[in-house]
């Protein structure tokens, strides 16, 4: 099926769902380790900001990674702020590594399974702000996607952990033939 004939398609009574529709399209059509790698590379620079520096550069005032504003985001949330000095590195550089491991045949399947890790536990997370706070805590992912709600970045999550276990699935069947 066609990116053409399955935007017709989307609209006719009796068809999938959109989200079955775009999950299978996706399957089908995009190689899931590049999705991943655009999201957690996307997610990791965004939360580092590479090459910083003040109002007037000067070389005292630049700094190579930058994790101040990822750290005060984090310092805001209660489950995150005992944590946040360790969380402040090792978030962005296991994404880093997931998107090292997805780019090599030899070291894909890994990647997923830390895909995988990663997905789930900001996942659960999620769930854990959304049952335990009343009021909206802000989210502590970089870009864009710290602009959706808590319910949207869900939703987005298990998108994410879908095509995810549908790439493992698929590695491990190849493996076995």
């Amino acid at each position: 099926m066609t990116y053409l004939h399955w935007l017709k398609n989307m609209g006719k009574p009796g068809s999938a769902t959109r989200v079955s529709m775009m999950y299978n399209w996706v399957t089908r059509n995009i190689r899931i380790n590049y999705f991943l790698i655009f999201l957690f590379a996307y997610t990791a620079a965004s939360k580092l900001h590479l090459f910083s520096y003040g109002a007037s550069f000067t070389w005292e005032s630049f700094q190579f990674v930058d994790l101040t504003a990822f750290k005060e985001a984090m310092a805001k949330s209660p489950v995150l702020r005992p944590y946040l000095h360790v969380l402040a590195w090792m978030i962005p550089v296991s994404e880093i590594a997931a998107c090292l491991l997805l780019l090599f045949n030899k070291t894909k399947l890994a990647g997923y399974y830390l895909s995988l890790l990663l997905l789930t536990l900001f996942t659960a997370y999620i769930i854990y702000i959304l049952n335990a706070y009343s009021h909206n805590l802000p989210c502590v992912c970089g870009g864009v996607i710290s602009l959706m709600s808590w319910t949207q970045h869900l939703v987005f999550n298990y998108f994410f952990i879908a095509i995810t276990i549908r790439a493992i699935y698929i590695m491990l069947r190849l493996y076995r033939n």
